[in-house]
């Protein structure tokens, strides 16, 4: 109730990926910086309240409205901007997963679209730094991957084959169910503080059928 009583009284605009993109194509990489850190304010929120969020979008959008902070500070140009934007956002994609190669590669793909001498080396240094702060102050906790073999490859490959098939056609379900949701739920104008509840008490009406591991995995 919180979120949604921030959201549609004090954020004009809400980001998120989509809107962080177009950002820095479209609007020379302004951002509004009320509304980025009302919106990361929000995700704090939820997170540590067991919302269903997960710690990608936040940490790039603080990521980068810290970049947008620093480049308003020093009066940057849009070019110098929008670097410090993405190896802001590179910085928190790198520290929230401890995965500095993760951070490089979604800000040049994703953010950017394109591969430059000038944006590249900064965002890997950016990435590097924020995943050895990240490791010092809160430590590295390495997965442990049980050890595997094939027993039997031509099998087993087939399978996988098989397997791929159906992820990909699962995940491009999944991606037209969330859109028709979101379509949905911003298409009427009931309030965003209305618009929260049901997803809130979804949440919590899954939160029995979560082990205690996977909590664990899940709050890291």
């Amino acid at each position: 109730m919180l979120v949604g009583i921030i959201s549609h009284f004090l954020m004009k605009k809400k980001y998120g990926v989509d809107g962080l993109i177009e950002t820095v194509t479209l609007r020379g990489a302004r951002l509004n910086l009320k509304d980025v850190f009302l919106e990361i304010f929000t995700s704090i929120i939820t997170i540590s309240s067991g919302g269903a969020l997960g710690k990608e979008a936040p940490g790039i959008l603080a990521g980068a409205g810290t970049g947008a902070f620093l480049g308003k500070i020093l009066k940057s140009p849009e070019r110098q901007l929008q670097i410090l934007l993405g190896c802001g956002a590179a910085g928190g994609i790198a520290a929230a997963f401890n995965a500095p190669l993760a951070g490089v590669v979604f800000v040049v793909e994703v953010i950017y679209g394109e591969l430059e001498t000038r944006t590249f080396i900064p965002i890997v240094i950016s990435s590097v730094f924020a995943t050895l702060v990240s490791s010092t102050l809160f430590g590295v906790k390495p997965i442990e991957i049980p050890s595997y073999e094939m027993v039997s490859p031509y099998k087993e490959l087939g399978l996988y084959l098989v397997l791929g098939l159906l992820a990909g056609f699962i995940s491009t379900l999944l991606i037209r169910t969330l859109y028709h949701t979101k379509d949905i739920f911003f298409g009427n104008s009931s309030p965003s503080c209305i618009q929260t509840c049901p997803g809130r008490a979804r949440s919590r009406c899954n939160r029995p059928f979560f082990t205690p591991e996977f909590s664990e995995w899940d709050m890291m």
